[in-house]
């Protein structure tokens, strides 16, 4: 007979989760969608690997006469971290911080020229995480990641967590 208690110490997770994410100079964002797999270390301590892309366009004015904008088409990132439990129950209150390499990918107005940048960044975040049934649960969370010399975007993610 297999001990309830033991089999919930250390579970490995999938989540995907969708939202908005966005730059807070040039709003409202774009749609995103984002997969993590977690890792609960302890009861209260969970390892994070995770993916977002966002699609995006926006605009951003360059102010040169024979460059005059960029389209932000998508911005993507691959972050690892850790979140943390404030409180372990039925609805469980957390914070979590990730770092890890952040991608932007933006053409001219008119497609002929592709601008790739990557940053180096940090993500900081809470949220609410509920129990739906045995192994499913839904969550949602609120993050702002700072890509170094790029500027804050803010994120705004809602979805479900299978724990295996």
């Amino acid at each position: 007979k297999k001990n309830a208690g033991n089999r919930s110490e250390k579970k490995i997770n999938l989540g995907a989760y969708a939202g908005s994410y966005g730059n807070t100079l040039a709003p409202p964002g774009g749609n995103s969608f984002s997969a993590e797999i977690s890792y609960d270390l302890k009861k209260r301590i969970s390892l994070l690997l995770n993916y977002v892309y966002t699609k995006i366009n926006s605009i951003k004015n360059r102010h040169l006469i024979f460059y005059p904008s960029i389209l932000v088409n998508s911005q993507s990132e691959v972050t690892g971290g850790i979140r943390y439990y404030l409180k372990v129950d039925n609805l469980k209150f957390f914070l979590e911080g990730l770092s890890g390499a952040y991608f932007i990918n933006s053409e001219d107005y008119f497609g002929q020229v592709t601008i790739n940048n990557s940053y180096f960044g940090l993500t900081i975040g809470c949220g609410i995480e509920f129990n739906i049934v045995d192994q499913l649960s839904g969550l949602v969370k609120t993050d702002v990641s700072n890509y170094i010399n790029e500027g804050s975007y803010l994120g705004l993610f809602g979805g479900l967590k299978y724990s295996l």
